[in-house]
């Protein structure tokens, strides 16, 4: 029971933490426990990397990536949320790409509903087009071929351990096996 109540203390902990914090531009701070056991909040900025997670491709060199971060939250191992964000000034196949192509499936709409955003990132969002398909938001800017890109989720946690069926026993035959098939009555 002291368990729960202590659960149900650090989750309301941790939710009014995450409240209070999404108004600043800043990520949450990592405890020293946290930093002990390699657990908490950890920042990527390595634009490369984050492209290629983010857009399922390799940049090319007429795509510059002017800003990039990547926040993944751990516990236990376990990724329990991530977010990042990016800033791109797109060449001309990588915008082929995003708008013509809509590799991503992305819908135009009015809201962009992004939230914890680094300082670089906008937050007038009447210059461009917002695009978005489910968590992931794109704002082109009109009239060029830069964008910034968003989206979060729910961490993953490890599977299930796979369990080996049960081996399936046949029985076996007792004494002689026939040679012949059995008669057939016509």
């Amino acid at each position: 029971m002291k368990r729960l109540i202590l659960a149900a203390i650090s989750c309301t902990a941790i939710g009014i933490g995450l409240w209070l914090a999404r108004s600043s531009h800043e990520p949450p701070p990592i405890s020293a426990d946290q930093q002990a056991k390699g657990e908490g909040l950890a920042v990527d900025t390595d634009g490369v990397e984050i492209f290629k997670k983010v857009l399922w491709r390799e940049p090319l060199p007429e795509d510059k990536i002017l800003n990039a971060e990547r926040r993944q939250w751990s516990e236990s191992g376990n990724i329990t949320r991530w977010q990042w964000f990016l800033h791109v000034e797109a060449g001309s196949d990588l915008s082929g790409y995003l708008r013509e192509a809509n590799a991503f499936g992305l819908r135009s709409t009015d809201e962009a509903e992004i939230t914890d955003a680094p300082a670089w990132f906008p937050t007038d969002h009447s210059a461009f087009e917002i695009k978005r398909a489910g968590q992931l938001v794109f704002l082109f800017r009109k009239g060029s071929n830069e964008f910034f890109a968003s989206s979060q989720g729910k961490g993953f946690t490890k599977p299930l351990p796979t369990q080996t069926p049960a081996p399936v026993s046949t029985p076996q035959p007792q004494g002689r096996i026939p040679t012949t098939p059995p008669p057939n009555p016509e």
